[in-house]
């Protein structure tokens, strides 16, 4: 009997190392996830400087483009870390690339994920 015990608890203290091992891999992609939000100044890459954002502006919604892993949560950080504004929403959207023909030479637009902020009345952003 005291064989059998000795195997079975070999077997416990396996089933613990790989319990052990799968907490140590959910950490690593949870933490993988998070260096997007660690970095609060590498969300917003820039202003999208466009006459459809300009316009947009006027009514307290500002255009950026960021970062292709960022998410709402990590835009909303970003924006009152750096702006120091409330956002009342955010939409994200992605623009997919697009092939192009210039004076006879093919070509691709890059792909962007980009973030449409909105802002309370009376809040704005100055870009320098």
């Amino acid at each position: 009997m005291a064989i059998l015990d000795a195997l079975k608890k070999d077997k416990k203290d396996n089933t613990s190392d790989t319990v052990q091992e799968e907490i140590v891999t959910a950490e690593k992609k949870v933490n993988a996830k998070k260096n997007v939000a660690t970095s609060l100044h590498g969300v917003l890459k820039h202003p999208r400087i466009t006459e459809k954002a300009a316009i947009l502006a006027g009514d307290g919604v500002y255009t950026f483009e960021i970062d292709p892993k960022a998410t709402k949560i990590d835009v909303a950080r970003a924006i009152k870390e750096v702006y120091k504004v409330e956002p009342r929403k955010i939409s994200i959207s992605k623009l997919p690339a697009k092939k192009k023909l210039v004076r006879g030479k093919r070509g691709t637009t890059s792909a962007v994920k980009k973030a449409l902020v909105y802002l309370k009345k009376g809040d704005k952003i100055e870009f320098v």
